[in-house]
């Protein structure tokens, strides 16, 4: 289940690793999609890896249809509509939003299709994804380029930047536990191999970006075969949380306050669950670290904003 915190002025809306519990998730055709939070105009779920956006050629159901499905059966208490205001690749898992209205609908896109570190104005978003690599990259830094299609429906990184996808990154290394009976692996049984866990900060929002980014690190996502990550149970890319600037954005109610930090775990992959790795202690750092963040933003903008409410 989903937890609710207020701290100051921030709505933070989180389901953690240890928080998700029989009935807390729907499962429908073999996908199951957990219910991360709703408020006023806003329902937030985990979208789970290997889910389509929308419906593929060869007859996958769309994660849409699921969800609608869900509502027809009752699993979802919110009958009314529902629509998209950004997607994530099928590979990916975590943290999306979908609107109660078309006016919802249009604020949140507008947020997502502007930039994170516009110079004018207020942020309206940001957004951070933790993936897992298994080869060497450096610390922190930041990739930007342009981007173009390549072969088999992939993209690649150019070194030109008239309009570059900006990506910052921090890297943090994990080790695989050894107090567990029977380790599991994505590749054949054993042991993870050395990890390193990457949160990503994109600043703009292309196809593929993160995925294309890390390999031209030299580090492709593990399990993300399209880059060069070999094969896993998954490819262990999840947004792991959002900020949405709800008050500026026009999308609180009554009674509620903005920002909104809406942030849940992977809940899908040996690799990085519980049982298997480190990850779970890193998650909670993160997750507070990505607070702090966001409530030292929060309070400069209101000492600059002294007279807005």
């Amino acid at each position: 289940y989903a937890t609710t915190q207020m701290r100051g002025s921030l709505l933070l809306l989180a389901l953690s690793f240890k928080s998700l519990c029989p009935g807390s998730s729907l499962s429908l055709s073999g996908v199951s999609i957990s219910v991360v939070s709703e408020t006023e105009k806003l329902l937030v779920i985990n979208k789970p890896p290997g889910v389509p956006f929308h419906r593929t050629v060869d007859g996958t159901e769309g994660l849409l249809e699921h969800v609608r499905q869900a509502q027809s059966d009752g699993l979802i208490k919110y009958q009314g509509t529902l629509l998209p205001v950004h997607r994530l690749d099928a590979v990916t898992s975590g943290i999306l939003i979908l609107a109660k209205d078309r006016d919802a609908a249009g604020k949140c896109a507008r947020a997502f299709q502007r930039r994170s570190l516009d110079s004018k104005g207020p942020v309206l978003l940001r957004k951070w994804y933790v993936a897992l690599v298994s080869k060497k990259c450096p610390k922190a830094g930041c990739v930007k380029g342009d981007m173009t299609t390549a072969r088999r429906g992939s993209w690649k990184l150019l070194r030109s930047s008239k309009d570059p996808a900006i990506t910052r990154f921090n890297a943090m290394g994990l080790v695989a536990r050894t107090d567990t009976q029977d380790p599991v692996s994505s590749v054949g049984g054993a042991t993870p191999p050395a990890t390193r866990a990457m949160l990503l900060m994109p600043e703009t929002g292309r196809t593929h970006q993160l995925r294309v980014a890390l390999k031209s690190l030299g580090s492709p996502i593990r399990g993300d075969s399209l880059y060069g990550g070999g094969s896993a149970d998954r490819c262990y890319l999840h947004a792991a949380a959002i900020e949405l600037n709800a008050a500026e954005l026009g999308l609180v109610g009554p009674e509620e306050k903005g920002p909104f930090l809406f942030s849940c775990s992977p809940t899908s992959g040996a690799d990085w669950s519980a049982e298997c790795t480190t990850f779970p202690g890193i998650w909670s750092d993160l997750i507070e670290q990505i607070t702090r963040e966001s409530e030292s933003r929060m309070a400069q903008f209101e000492e600059e904003q002294p007279g807005k409410s």
